[in-house]
């Protein structure tokens, strides 16, 4: 259902997006919990979705519990983890962060390199 939501999103039709992944993430949450990887990839993309609304913290607060969900299940390092970090990095720079942003940025650039 998310994965319907982020086609809508793409397409541009947000508020149908949003509706759809929020709906999405409250069906996740009771049938699988909040700790699932499957509620982390819906949050991701709900965050996604309200970056694009230009409502960026309620993406902050998504990516942030995706995040903690990722880092639990994948490890730091992950791909899944380091994309979830860039789409933060990018909603501090929207924002007008590039303190916050960069911050984050360097610490991706630091996981991958420890992958090497």
């Amino acid at each position: 259902m998310h994965n319907l939501g982020s086609a809508l999103r793409d397409k541009g039709d947000l508020d149908q997006a949003l509706n759809l992944q929020e709906n999405a993430l409250v069906i996740l949450r009771r049938r699988v919990s909040t700790e699932h990887l499957s509620t982390a990839t819906c949050m991701n993309a709900l965050g996604l979705t309200h970056k694009r609304l230009e409502d960026f913290e309620k993406a902050l607060d998504m990516y942030t519990r995706a995040l903690g969900v990722q880092r639990r299940e994948l490890g730091a390092r992950h791909s899944e983890c380091l994309a979830t970090m860039h789409n933060m990095a990018e909603c501090y720079t929207n924002m007008g962060d590039e303190l916050k942003a960069n911050v984050i940025r360097e610490e991706i650039l630091r996981l991958v390199d420890q992958q090497t």
